[in-house]
């Protein structure tokens, strides 16, 4: 009976470490989405991630330990905008856990689009 309880918690040891986490930025998000997404900005310091998916532009938490990304969409924001005329922007402020208050923005043409952190 001993070996078997062994066997289950090295199994289980086994799967925790089978997604410790992925290589890059892009990937630990991308692993969320079903859709392509193109991370945009980043804040290092901050542990945030700017990218846009399709036409929503969203700031999320990632985590980076041991050389590894994780990611989760418990702590993230989305939002799409536009205008009849001029240049579309947007400017926003959210409080993220751990974190504090974060401006951030984005404005966009036919050709870019741009994600900016505060």
């Amino acid at each position: 009976m001993r070996i078997i309880f062994l066997l289950f918690v090295t199994f289980l040891l086994f799967l925790s470490g089978c997604n410790a986490g992925y290589s890059s930025l892009q990937e630990a998000v991308q692993s969320k989405w079903k859709t392509p997404i193109q991370v945009i900005n980043q804040d290092e310091e901050n542990q945030l991630v700017y990218y846009l998916d399709q036409t929503q532009h969203i700031l999320g938490v990632y985590q980076y330990e041991n050389g590894k990304y994780k990611y989760n969409n418990n702590q993230s924001v989305g939002m799409t905008f536009s205008t009849e005329s001029g240049l579309p922007f947007l400017v926003t402020a959210n409080h993220f856990e751990g974190i504090g208050n974060i401006i951030h923005g984005a404005i966009t043409t036919d050709e870019h689009e741009i994600g900016m952190l505060n």
